[in-house]
């Protein structure tokens, strides 16, 4: 299931970490706005940049915005400003921030070192793991399926069905339904992460993933998964109940934890 869906990927650009404005300048996960950052993911850089705003539109990336570029540098070897292979590919660019695909050969102790029209224009630390994954959001917070409705608002993670539509209170998930989760940070080889599952009992379960890997989007990772049963889910089932869980997701490689999202669940079935 390596498809992705244009609607998601139109829905993914408008995804990026809604956090404040650091100071100049750090470079976060794209999805989750935790600083870790993989090899290979998406990430987005805060800071003062150029005086422009817009979006990638061709394949592959731009590379550069009239005179502004990232160098990609393990600090130690010489900066040449001519070396176009070490220019970061650029996906989204505004005043203050700069979503980026961070190359596969990013590694610890590496940085982005800014150049605008010839002119050293500040660098920006990485904290590189190898797999550090991030859950997208969805930028519009969305009513619960619980009684309060849109007295109270969630923030969903952008999941989506079999037929690539976005999970949300319109379309709640179901017991044993598969699911798409739509990340960054995977890094260069997509191993499966644990998928967790926190229901109002206060006790995660684990979700069945089956595939995990990276798509044809530069950064983009999708995680397959197949949600437990009923029972599972909600301690003392009852058919047609509607509850509300936090997902989650662990690298097995690296033990670090993705940020959380949550999920309607409609319980149309108790086994």
């Amino acid at each position: 299931m390596e498809r992705v869906d244009l609607g998601v990927i139109a829905l993914l650009s408008a995804a990026t970490f809604a956090g404040s404005l650091p100071l100049y300048s750090q470079a976060v996960n794209a999805a989750s706005g935790t600083s870790t950052v993989a090899p290979g993911s998406l990430v987005s850089v805060y800071g003062r940049f150029i005086n422009a705003t817009g979006q990638a539109v061709t394949i592959p990336l731009p590379t550069s915005v009239g005179g502004f570029f990232f160098l990609l540098w393990n600090g130690k070897s010489a900066l040449s400003d001519s070396d176009v292979a070490d220019r970061v590919p650029l996906l989204y660019w505004s005043p203050s921030q700069i979503n980026v695909a961070l190359p596969n050969s990013a590694a610890a102790g590496y940085s982005l070192v800014a150049r605008e029209n010839g002119l050293p224009d500040g660098s920006v630390p990485l904290n590189v793991a190898e797999q550090a994954p991030g859950i997208f959001v969805n930028p519009v917070s969305d009513c619960s399926i619980l009684a309060a409705g849109c007295g109270q608002k969630f923030v969903r993670g952008i999941l989506t069905d079999g037929n690539y539509t976005l999970i949300g209170s319109g379309n709640p998930a179901h017991p044993g339904q598969s699911l798409v989760i739509w990340v960054t940070g995977l890094g260069i080889t997509p191993t499966w992460p644990q998928v967790l599952i926190l229901p109002n009992t206060g006790n995660s379960v684990t979700a069945n993933v089956f595939y995990s890997g990276h798509t044809s989007f530069a950064g983009l990772d999708q995680v397959n998964i197949t949600l437990p049963n009923g029972n599972t889910l909600s301690p003392g089932c009852t058919v047609g109940a509607h509850i509300e869980v936090q997902l989650s997701m662990k690298s097995l490689t690296t033990g670090i934890q993705s940020n959380t999202a949550s999920l309607p669940v409609v319980t149309d079935s108790c086994n």
